[in-house]
């Protein structure tokens, strides 16, 4: 069985476009053009600038792969669009800390995943570059996080559970020992 995400997509696409082999080949190619012209021409432009926005659309939109998946009645083309998204969003929220970043991460990723079983190897890739950075180089934000929490710690960059909160939680769920 495949993700559920692409057969939902496919079922709305012949309810609305029939069930004919040209609708799914349009349902498929608009998510090359979505990619192309939503994130590249507005995601990736607003980033990095219109420069890089034409390389992004050139490189993607003209290379062989993408040329010829948008036209296949195939999920690839949507992974791409939802692991494209997800890696994009992670990177905003990493830089400016914005909570619709975050979502919008959160969302295309669950998307990817429910794509495609390859955009949960991709998507799993960007949120552990996005969590090992965090935890290397942003240790002293996470630690204001942890400790407004009150249960713990921070000595030499470890975290330590309060021997209260740890008898607490001994009580509550292991209450024999």
């Amino acid at each position: 069985a495949h993700p559920p995400l692409y057969y939902l997509i496919m079922k709305l696409t012949s309810l609305f476009g029939g069930e004919s082999l040209f609708a799914y080949r349009l349902v498929t190619a608009f998510a090359t053009g979505l990619n192309l012209l939503w994130l590249g021409a507005t995601v990736v432009r607003k980033r990095w600038g219109i420069r890089v926005s034409v390389i992004y659309i050139l490189l993607f939109g003209l290379s062989f792969s993408t040329l010829e998946k948008s036209t296949l009645v195939r999920m690839y083309s949507w992974g791409c669009l939802f692991v494209t998204a997800a890696a994009l969003f992670l990177f905003a929220y990493y830089e400016k800390r914005k909570r619709p970043d975050y979502i919008l991460a959160i969302v295309f990723t669950l998307a990817a995943m429910y794509t495609h079983y390859y955009g949960v190897m991709a998507v799993f890739t960007a949120w552990c570059i996005f969590l090992v950075h965090e935890f290397i180089w942003n240790r002293k934000e996470l630690a204001k996080v942890f400790m407004s929490t009150g249960e713990f710690f921070w000595n030499s960059g470890i975290f330590l559970w309060k021997a209260k909160t740890i008898q607490e939680e001994m009580e509550k769920h292991l209450p024999e020992v």
